[in-house]
Order: C-alpha cells, then sequence, then structure tokens
C-alpha cells in the first residue's frame, strides 16, 4: 500500500494550527487539537438570484467566467435576436456587439469575455438548416472566421479557449441516418480538425472542462435520436483525454439538454427535458451524487459561464432556456473543499 509521503512526496506536516492554503488531499497534524486532519471535497451549495438578461431566449450558449462572462445567440420569436449578445460583470447584463451571421441558435460557444468564439446552430432553435459559421468575440464585436468543419449541427455544446476549443455532439436533422452524432472537431484559432469520436451519439449533452478542455473534458448525457424514429436519453458520461473518449459511470438521471461546470475531477450538471427540470448532481471524479438542492426554476437548454471548481468556492451563471424563452438567470455557488479531522473506528 503506498504512504501518504509515497502519493505526496513529503511527510505529514506537524503544525500548531490549520494552515490558510490548502489543496484536496492534504494531511497535517495540528499539535494543539491533538488531531490529524484532511482537506476533502465538500458537498454544500446554494442558489442566488441575479439581474435578467436584457434579451429573453432558449439554446443560448456562454463562455467566459462568473465575473467576466458572455451569452450569445439564442433561439426567440423576435426576428434578430439570434444574433444577440450580452456581457456579464459580476452584477449587471450589458447588451454588447451582434453577430455577424443569423441563426446563431443551439451552437457551441466557448473562450473568455474578451477572447471568445461561436460556431455551428441552426435559426430558431429548431430548424433543419444547419449552420458552419465561426466567428470570434473580442469583448464588443464580432468577427468570421473560418468556417467550422461539415457536418453542420445544433444543439451541441463547446469548450476551451479562442486558441484551444473543442465541440462535441450534436444534432445533425432529421434527413441524417442517425440525427445525433458522436462526432468532435477541435479549433486551434485559425481551423477545425476532427477529434475521437464519443461512444454515445447524442445531441444535447452537457460539457465539462476548463482552459484544457481538449485534453481533459467530459461529455455529459444527452439525447439520442434515431431519423425517424424515437428520441431516447442517455445517462452516458465520457472522458476525452485529447484523442480517445472513454466511458465514465454515467448520471443517476438520463436527460439531455442539461447544463454542466466544471472538470474531469469536479463538475455540476443540472436541468434538462426530465420532469422536474430543477435536478442537480454532482461529480467527485468517480461517481454523480444526486444532490437534494434543486435550481429555482425549471430549466433546459440554456448557458452557464463560470469558475469551477476552486480552491474553495466556485460559482457559475445559468440563464436563458426553454421550452419558453427565458430571461432569467441564476447563480449556483459551491463549496468545493471542506477541513476534516481523521478519526478512527
Amino acid at each position: 500500500m503506498a504512504t501518504y509521503y509515497d502519493i505526496f512526496g513529503q511527510k505529514v506536516q506537524y503544525l500548531s494550527s490549520d494552515p490558510a492554503n490548502v489543496t484536496e488531499g492534504q494531511v497535517w497534524y495540528n499539535s494543539t487539537s491533538n488531531t490529524a486532519k484532511i482537506r476533502t471535497f465538500g458537498a454544500s451549495n446554494s442558489f442566488a438570484s441575479t439581474p435578467d438578461l436584457n434579451t429573453a431566449r432558449g439554446d443560448v450558449r456562454g463562455g467566459g467566467t462568473s465575473s467576466a462572462g458572455f451569452f450569445a445567440g439564442g433561439g426567440t420569436p423576435v426576428p434578430g435576436t439570434d444574433i444577440a449578445t450580452e456581457n456579464w460583470n459580476g452584477s449587471t447584463w450589458t447588451t454588447s456587439g451582434n453577430m455577424n451571421n443569423p441563426g446563431a441558435s443551439g451552437g457551441g460557444a466557448f473562450g473568455t469575455q474578451t477572447a471568445g468564439a461561436y460556431a455551428y446552430g441552426t435559426p430558431g432553435g429548431g430548424g433543419t438548416s444547419g449552420r458552419n459559421n465561426t466567428e470570434e468575440y473580442n469583448g464588443s464585436a464580432w468577427t468570421t472566421v473560418n468556417n467550422v468543419i461539415n457536418p453542420t449541427r445544433q444543439n451541441t455544446v463547446g469548450l476551451g479557449t479562442q486558441t484551444a476549443g473543442i465541440i462535441f455532439g450534436g444534432f445533425l436533422g432529421p434527413a441524417a441516418p442517425d440525427s445525433s452524432t458522436s462526432s468532435t472537431v477541435e479549433y486551434d484559432g485559425t481551423s477545425w480538425t476532427a477529434g475521437g469520436s464519443t461512444p454515445q451519439a447524442v445531441q444535447g449533452p452537457a460539457g465539462a472542462g476548463t482552459d484544457s478542455a481538449q485534453t481533459a473534458c467530459l461529455t455529459i448525457a444527452g439525447m439520442e435520436e434515431l431519423a425517424p424514429g424515437p428520441q431516447t436519453n442517455k445517462n452516458n458520461v465520457s472522458e476525452y483525454d485529447g484523442t480517445t473518449w472513454t466511458s465514465k459511470n454515467g448520471v443517476n438521471t438520463a436527460r439531455g439538454y442539461g447544463a454542466a461546470l466544471g472538470t474531469v475531477d469536479r463538475a455540476v450538471f443540472m436541468g434538462g427535458n426530465v420532469s422536474p427540470q430543477q435536478q442537480v448532481e454532482i461529480w467527485d471524479g468517480t461517481c454523480w451524487s444526486t444532490n437534494p438542492t434543486s435550481t429555482p426554476r425549471q430549466c433546459r437548454n440554456f448557458a452557464v459561464t463560470g469558475n469551477y471548481p476552486g480552491t474553495y468556492s466556485s460559482s457559475g451563471i445559468f440563464g436563458g432556456g426553454s421550452p419558453a424563452t427565458n430571461a432569467g438567470t441564476f447563480e449556483w455557488i459551491f463549496d468545493a473543499a471542506a477541513t476534516q479531522t481523521i478519526t478512527t473506528s
């Protein structure tokens, strides 16, 4: 059996008080309280209300952080709003520059507020004609760049940065033999290339991954659709290493069109096309646990921008959504770590 020294390369610290900055898995001995302690994964979370978007919509996509994010595109009843963009500064949504190509609904957004990107999508969120435009965002204006590679798709998800982005899953249209796709594509800031195929072809998956998402991310749940044929919710979860997707333990409730935030080690997944739509699940790197806290409202086809996981606490802003277009947003706040006393039994 490996010892603490074998794993961390150092002995357990002997301290008179608990240290201020510790990482998950770190062990130390508090000589004042005569206790051994460990930094573990926390499980508390809460929701806070945030201001409404200026434009109500569903199938919106987001990027950035919980203090400097953006939402773009989306399906609404009002013509032209599928190119709308809004910036988030931690307290307020501000209308920003429109995208250049109409039909930005249900595509993939990724990157930061000042270096973002958006690709794929379809008019109105439910149309059969897809788009393969790619646009880059500088915080105020969008620039059309090289098209994303076929097949065109909607109901997909994007992760990563403007120079190292990834998009996977999606809906190809009812004319395809299998309307759901397992295709993965990667962006280097100039061109798109094909990546490894996911084990399960789904549309409306959720994704979890940070700046290094091209080499470490999760695809979570989604809906499989055979054309013409039934639509089936899936609970599949897979992890990407930059080349290959590997199946992991699935979520507890199969569903599509939810949203997620996190990494391959720590993630949260919520919403979707199930009833009730407020369900929340937490990923600890191995298994999913159903969280007793539920989202403040019914939500599917919604967007997220945020930071996760942090050393101590993290948050994300979720908003938009359908089946009815929605302007509401809310903040999810998570305690990502906790200190526990080691006891014997």
